[in-house]
């Protein structure tokens, strides 16, 4: 019960109408698509060895974060411009802020809650808190010695984040305002993986390559639950439902599944042949994934059917939905093409009645 349908494909499928409604029934999602290639709106004009490295949209709907970096992965080049967030506002597209100061691929980014501040992770192995208001540069930890700060997620209020290391030898939490290192569990057992803060800021969520996925009360760092072996092996990717009564985890047996966190019962699980690479919520009813095959995936978080698909041209490395969940953002490497655009879907439903 799913297709693709945009621009001349669109044209084809309603020259076969009569096939497409004996096999599927239903017309499926329609996706509008709006590209901006962020490279020619910046210093970075002619050069296509720039990447969109992650993506973050604001809480408030209005802006959408973009993380730079280099298609080779390279730190410290002269021209730091490749390495900065870009804040483009989400309606038009255009670049509003530009945020300096990484000197490396940026890999993470989160918003606070009233989007007034944004925290980034880079493979410079710093997190920087900015003022997404003025562009000032609030704090910044310093280099982590186990390399870059690939999951980041704000609490509740504001006052707090949570970062995991790259190498997965740290859990820590943070200060927002100071950069202050509050509480760190280093050198687990496990590697944590990924980390996700609850929506109600109570608890946290981890996955780990011994194959756990762990709630921890955020406030006494005491676990809640944990269950073992779900994935056959490391937990890559964990994720919290925008209103909390869910959360969705990813790993090495490539199966997306979802969870009740008030009885750790498994509610559906999603199997897929190709490597799922990134993994959020668009809506407490849909999930949003990408894969190695570089295409987008909006999955019925209740049924686990798949709803829609976009293939991305390039290596699709970053994606984000809105928050009313209308539309998605994704983005990545496209060297052959000569610029990196943030390609951005407004997903609308419609039902064929014959």
């Amino acid at each position: 019960m799913k297709l693709l349908h945009i621009c001349q494909t669109r044209l084809i499928y309603f020259r076969k109408i009569e096939l497409c409604y004996l096999v599927f029934l239903v017309i499926p999602i329609w996706l509008q698509t709006s590209h901006v290639a962020l490279a020619q709106q910046s210093s970075l004009t002619s050069d296509a060895n720039w990447k969109i490295a992650s993506l973050s949209w604001s809480p408030d709907g209005t802006k959408i974060a973009v993380g730079g970096g280099t298609e080779s992965s390279e730190c410290g080049l002269a021209d730091s411009s490749v390495y900065a967030i870009r804040i483009v506002d989400a309606s038009s597209l255009s670049i509003t802020k530009l945020l300096m100061g990484h000197t490396c691929d940026v890999i993470s980014l989160d918003w606070n809650r009233d989007s007034s501040k944004l925290v980034s992770g880079s493979d410079d192995g710093t997190n920087r808190v900015w003022d997404t208001a003025t562009g000032q540069l609030l704090n910044t930890t310093p280099p982590n010695t186990f390399g870059a700060k690939y999951s980041l997620s704000w609490n509740y209020d504001g006052t707090q984040y949570a970062a995991v290391d790259s190498a997965g030898r740290s859990l820590e939490i943070r200060d927002a305002n100071t950069g202050q290192l509050l509480n760190s569990n280093t050198f687990l057992k496990e590697h944590i993986t990924s980390v996700n803060w609850s929506p109600d800021g109570t608890k946290l969520l981890t996955g780990d390559t011994d194959g756990k996925i762990t709630i921890w009360d955020a406030f006494s760092g005491r676990i809640i639950s944990s269950l073992a072996n779900q994935h056959g092996g490391e937990v890559y990717l964990v994720a919290w439902s925008p209103d909390g009564t869910l959360f969705a985890t990813y790993g090495t047996d490539k199966a997306i599944r979802v969870w009740n966190p008030l009885n750790d019962r498994q509610l559906i699980e999603i199997q897929q042949s190709n490597t799922s690479t990134k993994l959020a919520w668009a809506t407490n009813d849909q999930l949003i994934s990408s894969d190695s095959m570089n295409t987008l995936r909006v999955w019925d978080a209740k049924t686990g059917l798949q709803i829609e698909s976009f293939q991305y041209r390039g290596d699709l490395l970053a994606i984000a939905a809105s928050p009313d969940g209308t539309r998605l953002a994704f983005g990545g490497a496209q060297k052959l093409y000569q610029s990196s655009e943030v390609t951005v879907v407004e997903i609308k439903t419609s039902t064929f009645t014959p």
